[in-house]
């Protein structure tokens, strides 16, 4: 557990502002683990997250809820790094990375498998 929330918080602190460049493909999440914000540790689930880069937009959806927007995508200073809003994406490489998400309730970490472009 502890080798997610410092990543986590590395990534939430370190992180720059953006500058323009687009990420196209999708991510599935194979994994998510999630926590509340002031709680330690956290619970790994499974997940049906669906993450779609295209046109300088993120697009996201999981069962029960219909592909939605969640907002423009740019990357930021570091290196194989992209954000929107509250969410964070990490590239390992086009095939993986991290999904990010943090705000005042709480935090999630996705784990995707991916088939990513550059552009």
């Amino acid at each position: 557990m502890t080798r997610l929330i410092i990543p986590l918080i590395i990534v939430l602190v370190v992180g720059g502002p953006a500058w323009g460049a687009s990420l196209n493909g999708a991510c599935i999440g194979t994994a998510l683990t999630y926590g509340f914000a002031g709680k330690p540790g956290g619970t790994v689930i499974e997940t049906t997250d669906k993450y779609r880069f295209e046109n300088g937009s993120v697009f996201h959806r999981f069962k029960g809820r219909e592909e939605y927007r969640y907002g423009p995508v740019s990357q930021v200073k570091s290196a194989n790094q992209w954000s929107s809003s509250h969410l964070r994406f990490i590239s390992r490489n086009p095939q993986s990375g991290y999904v990010i998400h943090g705000d005042a309730i709480g935090w999630k970490v996705t784990n995707p498998d991916c088939s990513l472009t550059h552009k």
